[in-house]
């Protein structure tokens, strides 16, 4: 079986072959995630310096931004949901995402509908009200958390508008990595005997 290649071997070659400077092809190389994305990415567009530029600029930022907010919201729902005092999430609250600590903190004691309706600007409303309802019915978070994915997956989603350049290709890649999770939720369902409906609450939106 072929070896996989070494990170500091794809740094050779992002800087010698390809042309990228040293600091990016340090990012790129950084975790094996977005280097394997970055090699998906140049099989089914093979313009090098383009790609880097756009995975370390606008797709990194979109997706980084939307995880900033979605981890906010998440220590948010969960240090609420364990009675926690809104002293100790202003501790924990990540900086540089669009929704501000003042607008949760001050949310912090009403009611998830009219947290939710504070948060749709941000595209939250429904992960909000929706992911409220069930933990405060169950106490369960799994939908919520399908829901943050979801959201995630908008990021991505909304590139293949865009005419020029790999953000279409970038948007479709992260989309079939979500295909592959997807199937093997379907699979380990079907595995352990779990219904239809278990599985389909699991599931995370496509690509398309």
């Amino acid at each position: 079986a072929k070896l996989p290649e070494m990170p500091s071997s794809r740094f050779k070659r992002y800087t010698e072959e390809y042309g990228i400077s040293e600091i990016d092809a340090k990012t790129l190389i950084q975790t094996k995630i977005i280097s394997d994305f970055f090699e998906n990415a140049l099989k089914r567009y093979n313009n090098p310096k383009s790609v880097a530029v756009f995975i370390l600029g606008e797709f990194m930022r979109r997706v980084n931004l939307g995880e900033i907010d979605i981890n906010n919201i998440k220590s948010f729902m969960r240090l609420r949901q364990i009675g926690k005092a809104w002293p100790f999430f202003q501790k924990v609250f990540l900086e540089h995402g669009n929704i501000s600590s003042r607008l949760l903190v001050t949310a912090y004691e009403e009611p998830y509908t009219q947290i939710a309706e504070k948060l749709e600007p941000y595209g939250f409303k429904n992960v909000m009200a929706e992911g409220g309802r069930s933990i405060s019915e169950t106490g369960d978070f799994s939908i919520f958390e399908r829901l943050c994915d979801n959201c995630l997956m908008e990021y991505c989603r909304k590139a293949k508008y865009e005419t020029f350049g790999p953000a279409p290709i970038a948007g479709y890649l992260y989309g079939k990595m979500t295909e592959l999770s997807n199937l093997r939720v379907i699979l380990t369902g079907i595995f352990i005997g779990s219904g239809q409906e278990q599985i389909n609450e699991k599931l995370r939106d496509p690509y398309v």
